[in-house]
């Protein structure tokens, strides 16, 4: 989970420190990580 919490991650430190900004890419590009990681979750639940 850590590997794809670690771009997210990354983003908000650098927006944080005013080395990046906000944009409507990176919403949704986190929002896919977020509902990938749900998704996966699931399907490994679900086998077990």
């Amino acid at each position: 989970m850590y590997s794809y919490l670690q771009p997210i991650i990354a983003a908000i430190v650098s927006i944080w420190a005013g080395l990046d900004a906000l944009s409507w890419q990176k919403v949704l590009a986190s929002a896919l990580v977020v509902g990938g990681v749900i998704l996966v979750g699931k399907s490994r639940a679900a086998v077990s």
